[in-house]
Order: C-alpha cells, then structure tokens, then sequence
C-alpha cells in the first residue's frame, strides 16, 4: 500500500490573501488502514505507524489555486509496487491525533466523459504558444511531450485575453494558476497534475521543446460529486 499527499482544502492557499492550513496546523499527514480477511476467516489489519517509510516525490508543490511543480527526473520506477527497495527512504515521524475524530467519507471518483478538440492554436502578441479551448471550463490540462533533461514546460490558465491579446490574470489576484513540468529526458512523457484543477479557456504554453509545438489538445469533462470538470489534452 502507497500513497501520494497532496495538501487539497487541508493545505492549500485559498481566500484574497491566501492562507495555508486553515483546518489543522502542517503538515500534510497520511492516515490509513487496510483490513484483510483471508480465505481461512482469519484477519489482519494494517495501519499507518512507526514501520512506514517515506522519500520526496517528484511533486514539488501543489495547490488548488497556485497549481503543481512536477519534477519527472524525481521518478523512482516501481515505487508503489511490492518488493520495491526502500532501504534509501526515510523513517516517518508519527504525528499526535487531531483534536476531533476523522470519519471515511465514500465519495463518487472523478470520470472522463468527453474529449473535444479545442478551436485554435496560435502565437500571442508575446510570442507564446495560445491555446484557445472556446470556452471557460473547469479542469486540467493533460500534455505529452519530448524534449532532452531537465526542460521546463510551463502552462499558465486564464479565462480571458487581454487588450494586448496575451493572456489576461489580474482578476485571479493572488491565484498563479500555473503547472510546471520538469522532463526526465526519456523519450515521450505524460503529465497531468494529481491535486489541482483551473477556471480557465486560454492556456499560455512555455518552454516547449524547440522544433516543437502544440500539435493537438483536447479538453475532457470528467464528472465530480457536485459539480462538473473538464480536462485538455496537449500533444
């Protein structure tokens, strides 16, 4: 068993002046437990202690409104599969409970219901790749992409332009609204942010391989509990 944390409603920066951590003090804490009931009727239950090991994700930094940093050369092949080695990985530090009791809450997963090509891609005023997905939305933008180590790719959301016909972000005040991807070099790879979404049709595009351009992008609606979002896709 393995998980990614990411700091969601608990963690992250939201209201005008963005604070952190507006339920309980950081940091972002993993609570879980698993109960086997083998063939025999006998049972076991695994939880969350001392035994775990822990290590830096390629994730750098996620948040609902500020968006991800997502490092790939910080991949460790096979982390969450069985006999992974993680004799490197370091001992966890076992946090006090909360002052309130936690319940489980079943909830409906996110689901891809649509993929819709977006209207155009082009070059801003600045020189950036624009994508323009014809309409606001609310979503992630899912890329592919070549390029050598260590290249940086960075996609900033907006729900409109500019008189200048760039990208226009001043009514996201303090929201950066921007994914960052850092290649690992390997031939083509896939990004798509684990714990944020955007508002937004326009997708400014940075750092793109050379010799290179946004070849195709999609957006896809997924459905959520109580609302609705959609994902693009960027080839």
């Amino acid at each position: 068993m393995a998980a990614i944390l990411g700091d969601g409603w608990f963690g992250s920066g939201y209201s005008w002046i963005g604070i952190r951590f507006n339920f309980l003090p950081p940091p972002t804490r993993f609570l879980a437990k698993l109960q086997i009931t083998y063939a025999d009727g006998s049972n076991e239950t695994i939880v969350t202690d001392h035994s775990w090991k822990t290590a830096i994700s390629p994730i750098l930094h996620s948040e609902i409104y500020a968006g991800e940093v997502y490092d790939a050369r910080l991949e460790q092949e096979g982390w969450n599969k069985a006999g992974f080695q993680d004799s490197q990985w370091d001992s966890v530090i076992v946090s006090a409970p909360p002052p309130s009791i936690l319940s489980g809450e079943p909830d409906t997963p996110v689901r891809v219901v649509e993929v819709v090509k977006p209207k155009n891609i082009t070059k801003a005023p600045n020189g950036f790749w624009l994508v323009d997905l014809g309409q606001n939305m609310a979503g992630r933008a899912r890329m592919k992409v070549n390029g050598p180590t260590g290249t940086v790719v960075r996609l900033r959301f907006a729900e409109i332009l500019g008189k200048d016909g760039n990208i226009y972000t001043e009514n996201l005040r303090n929201a950066n609204a921007t994914d960052i991807y850092i290649l690992r070099g390997r031939g083509q790879e896939t990004f798509v942010p684990h714990f944020t979404y955007h508002g937004f049709r326009y997708i400014e595009v940075t750092g793109f391989p050379e010799n290179s351009r946004p070849s195709r992008f999609a957006r896809r609606r997924s459905v959520l509990p109580t609302h609705h979002r959609k994902d693009c896709d960027l080839q």
